[in-house]
């Protein structure tokens, strides 16, 4: 029996110290969606009156990336975040014990990162994260507005009891009374300004564009991979320059390093060709290679230096699955009318076929025979005979409700509860 209540509470703390999912292999939304969700389920375990909602701010985020530390540990904090395999640096049950909470205050002042409890600071509004690998984490982020910890100070009451003028108790959390609204940049469309649904169809603009305008028979659909996105951001270079190519793109501000209409002009294919083999970063024509199908992207930022002047790049790629530019060795034509088996054209662009409906096959009505005219009296049916649900007339079973996948910590808490109360 001891051993199951010692089960009990590492699993209570499993589910309150890890969101499941690391930033590279989600998408902005979901990520902030788990972490209200766990400052959600702390504000009720601990009786936290104060636990203010989270929105994604990307000024945060880039200044994350350019590691502008105004204001760092006064109105903001930094946090790395999504170690692999989840590592519990804090005891959530001692730090936030009400008569540990002075103690806690004071260690905010005097220690730089606290850990689990950094994004779980009530008073933080505003979090913005990038993609950055320090071993073992994967994410580094900066909060606001609360750099002292201060929010801790607040005796323990319902969740969502004292929230501050303008914020209503959302299920546990202080929500805005108006949402604030999302952050834009000036410049235009940068990775680390958008969500990856929209930087991929930005790209595949480009792509349509440029197939029009230099006749570009076999520019295939870009698709986002987060493998490729992890596989940057951990270095990993397997398969590069054959199977695989990196770049960097989205200078601020934009700078133009390669004339396209002199690359793309037939007559220069073989050069264009020559330059792409031998392993150099070709800019802009990076992201243009017909032959590719696949991306992943995280923030970074590069400075090449280039003759005469330099570019400063915010993201950082990798795509699949030519690492030689040999697509370019293709003579002009209709743009998407050289697609391989199982792609067909979307408007210019080689997309994966859609699967198509079999037409119904026609039917004929069957012509009336004449049935005999039955004399005399009607015979009567035996008698039905009682069925049992096992026979093979009995209704289906209905589908279960009960999901199959994508369970959550609740669920898998009380799959192992049962399977505990069964051994002990």
């Amino acid at each position: 029996m001891k051993a199951f209540n010692v089960f009990i509470v590492i699993l209570a703390l499993v589910c309150l110290h890890a969101t499941g999912t690391k930033l590279v292999s989600t998408t902005k939304e979901e990520y902030l969606k788990e972490l209200n969700e766990l400052r959600r389920d702390v504000a009720k375990k601990y009786r936290i009156p104060n636990m203010y909602k989270l929105f994604w701010n990307d000024t945060l985020a880039e200044e994350g990336l350019l590691a502008k530390y105004n204001g760092l540990w006064e109105t903001r904090r930094q946090t790395y975040r999504d170690s692999d395999t989840l590592e519990e640096v804090r005891d959530l049950d001692s730090d936030l014990a009400e008569d540990n909470r002075t103690a806690l205050v004071e260690e905010y002042n005097e220690k730089k990162e606290m850990h689990e409890l950094e994004v779980l600071t009530p008073g933080q509004q505003e979090i913005g994260c990038i993609e950055w690998y320090k071993a073992p984490y994967f994410t580094y982020c900066f909060l606001e507005p609360d750099g002292t910890g201060n929010s801790w100070n607040t005796s323990q009451g319902e969740p969502g009891s004292a929230c501050a003028q303008g914020f209503v108790n959302d299920d546990g959390l202080c929500s805005p009374v108006i949402e604030p609204t999302p952050t834009a940049h000036p410049t235009g469309t940068k990775f680390l300004r958008t969500t990856k649904k929209e930087y991929i169809k930005d790209l595949n603009k480009l792509r349509r564009d440029a197939a029009k305008k230099y006749k570009i028979p076999n520019m295939y659909e870009l698709f986002w991979d987060n493998a490729l996105a992890e596989a940057s951001l951990l270095s990993n270079f397997s398969g590069i320059w054959k199977t695989k190519r990196r770049i960097w793109q989205d200078s601020d501000p934009f700078k133009e390093v390669r004339n396209l209409d002199s690359d793309l002009a037939m007559e220069n294919r073989a050069t264009l060709i020559n330059a792409f083999v031998g392993g150099g970063f070709m800019s802009e024509a990076e992201v243009l290679i017909p032959g590719q199908q696949r991306i992943g992207c995280i923030p970074w930022d590069k400075k090449f230096d280039y003759n005469g002047f330099s570019v400063f790049y915010f993201t950082y790629c990798f795509l699949e699955p030519e690492g030689t530019g040999n697509s370019w060795n293709m003579t002009q034509g209709e743009p998407g009318s050289v697609c391989a088996s199982g792609f067909e054209n979307n408007d210019g662009l080689c997309s994966p076929a859609r699967p198509t409906t079999p037409s119904p096959e026609p039917t004929t009505p069957k012509p009336k025979i004449p049935q005999p005219k039955i004399v005399g009296p009607k015979p009567t049916a035996p008698p039905k005979a009682s069925r049992f649900e096992s026979d093979s007339d009995s209704k289906p079973a209905q589908d279960s409700d009960l999901p199959t996948d994508g369970a959550s910590c609740g669920q898998i808490g009380m799959t192992l509860i049962l399977v505990f109360s069964m051994i002990f």
